[in-house]
């Protein structure tokens, strides 16, 4: 692939396998490789035992929309859409109207280092459902969320006590953050100890969390704990005009070891 390719799946095909552009240096960040649809309905992508569907560390410039993710995945730490590379600055990655699940670490996942954070990251108008965590996002510096809804995820593999799943939206040590319109319910039920809930920033600067939606996190049989909305060691962050309810261990938790 070059940048600037455009690739299009018939809509309501199901396509099986995995878009593996590891370590292949493509992109530019600048003209994204584009995954689209042609036809009628939606396109799925199932990707093999224990592995991604799109896995792709170049420099950046990857759009998506309109697709179906389905994984499959016994073992912890596998997710749906990962992106960024922990070699080399990217940037430009796009998610429009995708839908994710069957993952067991997120159905996105977007990691960068602190040295070279992944730049510039939107997803819009997606569903994140019944995955280890909606997202797993950290260092990113430039993440747009809006009306993402992340539901029904919780731990997939492993030892139900370990603290690897229950979250909704999850981004950590990143920087410039905007969630707007976005949705995390009913998340974290069968994980058993603390460390689950609706939306989480944890060591983030410069976050907003605005008109989200975090209810009925947490099961409420167990153990365990879940709040709505957690900002965790953050700095210069708001919330504001969200709706928090039914959450097991509080709506809203401000924490800072």
């Amino acid at each position: 692939a070059q940048p600037g390719d455009v690739f299009r799946s018939q809509g309501g095909a199901t396509l099986f396998g995995m878009l593996d552009w590891f370590w292949k240096g493509i992109g530019d960040g600048v003209r994204p490789i584009t995954l689209g649809v042609y036809g009628t309905g939606r396109p799925v992508i199932r990707s093999p035992v224990s592995r991604e569907a799109v896995l792709y560390a170049g420099l950046g410039g990857l759009h998506i929309e309109g697709i179906d993710f389905r994984g499959d995945c016994p073992s912890p730490g596998t997710s749906g859409v990962k992106l960024g590379s922990t070699e080399a600055p990217c940037k430009n990655f796009k998610l429009t109207d995708v839908d994710v699940s069957g993952y067991s670490l997120g159905g996105i996942e977007a990691a960068g280092r602190v040295a070279h954070p992944v730049g510039d990251v939107g997803i819009e108008s997606s569903r994140l459902h019944h995955n280890a965590n909606g997202t797993h996002i950290g260092c990113v510096r430039g993440l747009t969320m809006i009306r993402v809804d992340a539901f029904e995820n919780d731990l997939i593999g492993g030892d139900p006590n370990l603290h690897v799943g229950g979250y909704g939206i999850a981004v950590y040590d990143s920087e410039s953050v905007l969630l707007e319109h976005c949705r995390g319910n009913r998340n974290g039920w069968k994980t058993t100890v603390g460390g689950h809930g609706g939306i989480i920033l944890q060591n983030c600067d410069d976050g907003r969390v605005r008109y989200c939606r975090a209810v009925n996190n947490g099961d409420p049989t167990t153990n365990g704990d879940a709040q709505g909305i957690i900002f965790y060691g953050c700095r210069d962050c708001l919330g504001e005009h969200n709706y928090v309810a039914g959450n097991l261990n509080g709506g809203l938790s401000l924490h800072q070891d």
